[in-house]
């Protein structure tokens, strides 16, 4: 598979319309210049991740402004760059990228997929499960579960093996069969089992993943076997995948894809044709590397979860390797507030979460190495990383040092690569 380069169509300007000014000005353009001359940053956000210098083009581009052309009984939307194609090819590559039949990929936002899935499959008085954010799940959805009318429950979570307790989740399927389970999961060390889940709840309820965090390693841990039990699937595109921030739905099954075909019209109306076409670049360029990209990213996680618990730091996951995903939870010492290891790291350039960790009861360190990944880095590498960020989470490296061996890392890694190893 080539990598896309991308050539965007501009329109031809009339003699009289000035061309667009080169620099921005004024409080925007001083702000502007303030961040290109910031110092980099070594982002251990688990929420983010880089994009290629094509993806960028094709974000910036003219198609940013630009709707695809549509035609019905008593409308017409011209298009002569005939844009609906470009849709159309990306979603064609969603499909082969994540083996499954369909894909839509004119949602915005994570949150935006997920209000879209619910309400296209479920209505007032639905018994719906989902992910309870003690237990890993976003902050948000049984907030606008409840806010639909909705019969919410939560789906249970084991917190020494970490895993969604299948034998609690029966009983509660059993006692009140639920109508829609959803996976939201957003604090996550360890991989969803599709055939177990499916197994806990029946063949009736139909089984939502949120991949929003662990989409790029889809092909790696699942394939199209994740589609034998798994019926719609919802994810933002910029974590662990390295795409544009907007979201996709996939499916493999017809009669949910006939059903998002007539809900989405009334979802949606503008998918950001510029997302679109960065989308397209991303998944053309990792199309034969998916899947070790996906195994680089947990390597690199496991190679570093276990450099923090070699320097002595709480890290959650031992007895399993750390860690099935991108992410790390490390836990500060109780009575330390975990918002100052947080100002530590920043100091020193180096961008972290702190959230509720389900290891631990108590907030914590969320950190993932997709991005870094992304970059370049290997195993040698995110050890590296992991002794650069003990030592300032510990206090044996003051933030001016911090920052400067933080850009010398940095400066050391190749940079956004689509080689990750042995091609797929």
């Amino acid at each position: 598979m080539s990598t896309s380069t991308g050539v965007w169509p501009t329109p031809p300007r009339g003699p009289a319309a000035p061309s667009p000014p080169d620099e921005v000005s004024g409080q925007v353009g001083k702000r502007l210049a303030e961040l290109a001359a910031a110092a980099p940053t070594l982002n251990l956000f688990p929420t983010e991740n880089l994009l290629s210098p094509a993806a960028l083009r094709a974000l910036g581009s003219e198609l940013g402004a630009r709707y695809p052309g549509s035609e019905g009984e008593v409308f017409h939307y011209g298009d002569p760059y005939q844009l609906a194609d470009l849709y159309a090819l990306c979603a064609g590559l969603t499909g082969e990228y994540f083996e499954v039949r369909h894909a839509f990929v004119n949602l915005l936002s994570g949150l935006h997929a997920m209000q879209s899935m619910l309400t296209t499959f479920c209505k007032a008085g639905d018994r719906v499960l989902v992910m309870d954010p003690d237990g890993g799940g976003h902050y948000a959805t049984a907030r606008i579960c409840h806010d639909l009318g909705y019969r919410v429950g939560h789906v249970p979570v084991d917190r020494t093996s970490l895993r969604i307790d299948t034998d609690r989740l029966a009983e509660a399927a059993a006692a009140d069969p639920p109508n829609f389970v959803y996976l939201d999961l957003s604090t996550l060390l360890r991989l969803p089992r599709p055939a177990e889940l499916r197994a806990a709840i029946g063949p009736d309820a139909l089984l939502c993943l949120d991949a929003s965090h662990i989409l790029g390693l889809l092909p790696s841990a699942y394939g199209s076997e994740l589609w034998r039990d798994v019926d719609l699937c919802s994810a933002s595109t910029h974590k662990t995948f390295p795409g544009p921030q907007k979201a996709v739905l996939l499916t493999d099954r017809d009669d949910l894809a006939q059903r998002l075909d007539e809900t989405l019209p009334f979802r949606v109306s503008s998918g950001h044709t510029g997302s679109v076409a960065a989308l397209a670049v991303t998944l053309e360029e990792l199309m034969d590397a998916r899947g070790a990209y996906g195994r680089q990213i947990v390597a690199n996680a496991r190679a570093f979860a276990q450099s923090l618990a070699e320097e002595g730091l709480d890290v959650a996951g031992a007895g399993f390797g750390y860690t099935e995903t991108h992410q790390v939870w490390v836990a500060p010492p109780p009575g330390l507030p975990h918002a100052e290891w947080g100002r530590r790291l920043l100091d020193a350039g180096v961008r972290s979460t702190t959230v509720p960790l389900p290891s631990h009861g108590r907030p914590g360190l969320r950190l993932g190495l997709q991005e870094l990944t992304r970059a370049g880095a290997r195993e040698d590498d995110a050890r590296a990383a992991a002794r650069l960020v003990a030592r300032i989470v510990t206090g044996r490296l003051d933030p001016a040092r911090g920052r400067q061996e933080t850009g010398e890392f940095l400066a050391g890694l190749p940079g956004v690569t689509n080689r990750f190893g042995t091609p797929d």
